[in-house]
């Protein structure tokens, strides 16, 4: 009944969603195998159509832990099978989850994964990522977040009603940012661009997202301090520093 009420719910707030986006079409290569349950987890097993070997997807959070980390690999028929994807509506609704962090070798986070968990706040994203899905933190609770660097596709509404969303670190520098993936974010403040202003103005973000990301709300990085006035930010020690 789960799987029905989460599609349902999806269903609500997006008109369109391609269930074909959760499933492994022969085109790449890997074909549904098998599902197996960890840690509350259930992950379906891909196998290559080539040479036999394994993929894993994580297809639906069950538990109620305040954090969860998503694995690196699990172990299925005595081998290590990488965890690849965080498929469509697999942690949607999950109100006692508070902090995700995502294993290495997670390409790709699925429509509305994490939408209306109400109780996010803390999502730590993997370098290797490079899609995140539609809808797939909205309505949640994060603060905020750091885009990697690999991240070159954000799809519309990634962030919309991120309500208590104060900042982005954003490292990538060839990225999409699609409609609405930051709107009616009330609290949102900085946007911290890894990169100059020049660069910044290279990338494809739909004007939708202007009401947020204007000149008031990015900064530009600097490892020194910049003669010019603007806004400028700086890594001190791990930490985001604003150049006064």
């Amino acid at each position: 009944m789960r799987h029905l009420k989460k599609i349902l719910l999806a269903g609500l707030i997006i008109p369109v969603i391609s269930l074909t986006s959760c499933q492994t079409s022969e085109s790449t290569g890997y074909t549904l195998y098998d599902s197996k349950e960890v840690d509350d987890a259930t992950y379906y097993i891909y196998q290559s159509n080539e040479d036999s070997s394994y993929i894993a997807k994580l297809e639906e959070y069950d538990g109620d832990d305040s954090e969860f980390v998503i694995p690196d690999t699990i172990t299925y028929d005595s081998t290590d099978v990488s965890v690849i994807e965080i498929m469509f509506n697999a942690f949607t609704a999950q109100n006692t989850l508070e902090t995700i962090t995502l294993g290495a070798n997670i390409k790709t986070i699925g429509y509305s994964a994490f939408m209306s968990c109400k109780s996010l706040n803390t999502v730590y994203l993997n370098e290797g990522l490079t899609t995140i899905d539609g809808y797939a933190f909205a309505k949640s609770s994060i603060t905020t977040i750091t885009i990697p660097e690999s991240v070159t596709d954000i799809e519309p509404a990634n962030f919309l009603d991120c309500t208590n969303l104060e900042s982005v670190i954003l490292l990538s520098k060839d990225i999409s940012i699609g409609k609405e993936s930051f709107s009616n974010n009330t609290s949102f403040k900085y946007l911290y661009f890894y990169g100059t202003k020049e660069e910044y103005e290279t990338l494809n973000i739909n004007d939708s997202n202007n009401t947020y990301l204007t000149s008031d709300t990015i900064y530009y990085y600097s490892e020194t301090k910049p003669i010019e006035s603007g806004n400028y930010w700086y890594y001190n020690q791990g930490n985001v520093e604003i150049w006064n």
